[in-house]
């Protein structure tokens, strides 16, 4: 019995990991971007107090360059903006390249992210990587918003996907196509969770010149 619930622990904290969203949801390296992040079910679920990112990018494919400030130095490391108990914000202004201070010949392509209590002791677990995009033909699911996201049966969510250009957008779960839309920046479809277990969201964009996608995948206790 005990093997069996430590096996289980252990599958359940593989899919525990933090909400984060970002505004715009195809965002550059030229913009600036607006980070959420919903504690809810992460290391700091349950705490109120100041909470501050260490954070990074990842630059000509390689993870975690020009971090800003050192682990647990509240004076160096960006502090976010407590929104409600649960919801905090950090804006990366005036772009990516300014804010992390990154030079303009380098490629960026994701932000990296842990968030920490004010005393180092809480944290987000694992490390987050929020994709950012070259300006070109892009699509991304924003609502599920993260990989591993949990959910209970019967749960009732929209998802929800962008392009950054019309195109044509169709919608699956677990292979099967949900909805189609056409010259369309945007689709979405009400869905409920009638089963346990893996789910995979994915959305398809063709603007005739070529067809790219972006997936989802999520767990139902």
């Amino acid at each position: 019995m005990k093997k069996t619930l430590l096996l289980f622990l252990f599958l359940f904290s593989g899919w525990v990991q933090a909400q984060v969203t970002i505004q715009p949801t195809l965002a550059t390296p030229n913009d600036e971007i607006t980070v959420t992040l919903n504690t809810t079910g992460t290391g700091l679920e349950g705490y109120t107090g100041d909470i501050y990112a260490h954070t990074g990018v990842t630059a000509n494919g390689n993870r975690w360059q020009h971090v800003i400030g050192s682990w647990g130095n509240n004076a160096t490391q960006p502090k976010l903006t407590k929104i409600d108990n649960t919801t905090y914000e950090l804006l990366i202004t005036p772009d990516v390249y300014t804010f992390y201070s990154a030079p303009a010949s380098e490629t960026l392509t994701e932000l990296n992210f842990v968030f920490r209590s004010a005393d180092g002791s809480k944290q987000t677990n694992p490390d987050i990587f929020v994709d950012l995009y070259s300006g070109d033909f892009a699509v991304s699911i924003s609502n599920p918003a993260n990989n591993n996201q949990l959910f209970e049966l019967n749960d009732q969510i929209t998802v929800t996907a962008e392009a950054s250009q019309s195109a044509e957008l169709k919608l699956y779960h677990n292979g099967i196509l949900l909805k189609t839309v056409q010259n369309a920046t945007s689709i979405s479809h009400n869905f409920t969770f009638t089963t346990t277990g893996n789910h995979l969201f994915k959305v398809e964009a063709n603007n005739t010149a070529e067809t790219i996608s972006d997936t989802r995948s999520c767990y139902v206790r």
